[in-house]
């Protein structure tokens, strides 16, 4: 999750934010489908995004391997109770499930420097 500001910052507009890197198999098509609600405010690599050179997991594990990969972070306030995890959950179900069925995803793809 993020935060819903950063201190004396104004509140962030995004509320679910998709980081990648290099390799958008997987960041395209749930960012189409994110952005395609109206009623989601979507960040595409912001607030955050993904560094290969500061962050540690998703590098590591996925992007050298050449797996598709993406991180999501959700805005903290969204998900403050168990109902709201849920329904975001949910949300994220319902636009992403279907999107390992994709073969491509099954393809070895090496863009690491």
């Amino acid at each position: 999750t993020m935060t819903d500001r950063l201190r004396g910052a104004p509140r962030r507009r995004q509320e679910i934010a998709v980081c990648w890197a290099l390799d958008d198999r997987i960041a395209a098509p749930l960012l189409a489908r994110l952005e395609a609600r109206a009623d989601l405010v979507v960040g595409d690599n912001e607030p955050y995004g993904l560094d290969p050179g500061k962050d540690y997991t998703t590098p590591q594990h996925a992007m050298r391997r050449g797996l598709p990969h993406l991180q999501f972070e959700v805005r903290q306030d969204l998900v403050a109770s168990e109902a709201d995890a849920a329904a975001w959950a949910a949300i994220i179900h319902e636009l992403a499930g279907d999107l390992i069925a994709d073969p491509e995803l099954r393809r070895v793809r090496l863009y690491w420097p």
